[in-house]
Formats: structure tokens, C-alpha cells, sequence
């Protein structure tokens, strides 16, 4: 009885570890990425952008000339990447819905921007993490 308490500890124990590691080496919080914003059905050049995810927020800085402020960034992980979601919003522009996914530094998703008495506009982005060498 003594021995089976031990193993179950132990497994208990090495897989809260594997967890905790996995989940320190994948975080998206802190990191920035550069993306592409193709617009669906056009052949206009792609938007480039950089997305923020910092203390469980999206920032879009390329768009907050246009009123557009950071938003809660909903993040779910999985067992090698992360799902997202979030809607950032401006008084004068509408709502711009992203979602989409992080695995490594590789990132990509879809971007719906709705403005009062338009059709949304749908755009699908790729991009890559901005490392401190910029890249």
C-alpha cells in the first residue's frame, strides 16, 4: 500500500512538472509578432502589422491612429500551441474581431473588421514572432 502511494505521488508530481515546463517555454504574454493582412476576395497589398500580447492583452499599434485601444486577449492552450481571440474597438471605426493561433514563433489567424453601415471586411494574416534582434 506504502509503495502504490509512493508511485502515485511521483506520476502526480512529473506530470505537474512537464506541465509547468511546457507551458513557460510556449507563453505568447511579452512577445510581439509581425503579420500580413490579406484582404479576402482582393488583390490589394497586404497590410503589415504588429500584435502585442502583454499582460493578457492585444495591442494593435499600427492601428491606433484610428482610435483602435488594446483588448483583453482570451488565450487557450493546447497541448503544443495556444487558440486566441479578442476584439479591439475605436469610437470612430468600429470593432476589429482576430482570432487565431500561436505555436512556436509562428502565428496566423483571421481578422474581421465591422464598421457601422459597411459590410465587414475579412482579412487572413500570417506572421512570425519579432525577436529582440528584430527579426
Amino acid at each position: 500500500m506504502k509503495t502504490k502511494i509512493i508511485v502515485v505521488i511521483a506520476f502526480a508530481l512529473a506530470g505537474l512538472q512537464s506541465a509547468s515546463a511546457q507551458h513557460a517555454t510556449i507563453q505568447p504574454d511579452g512577445k510581439k509578432y509581425k503579420v500580413e493582412l490579406i484582404r479576402q476576395g482582393s488583390d490589394e497589398a497586404a497590410i503589415v502589422q504588429t500584435l502585442i500580447f502583454d499582460n493578457g492583452m492585444l495591442q494593435t499599434p499600427g492601428f491606433n491612429s484610428l482610435g483602435f485601444k488594446e483588448a483583453t486577449a482570451y488565450l487557450k492552450q493546447t497541448e503544443d500551441y495556444f487558440t486566441w481571440v479578442s476584439t479591439v474597438n475605436s469610437a470612430g471605426e468600429g470593432a476589429m474581431g482576430w482570432q487565431g493561433t500561436i505555436k512556436g514563433d509562428k502565428i496566423e489567424g483571421t481578422c474581421v473588421w465591422r464598421k457601422q453601415g459597411a459590410q465587414p471586411v475579412q482579412y487572413n494574416f500570417k506572421g512570425t514572432e519579432i525577436t529582440a534582434g528584430g527579426k
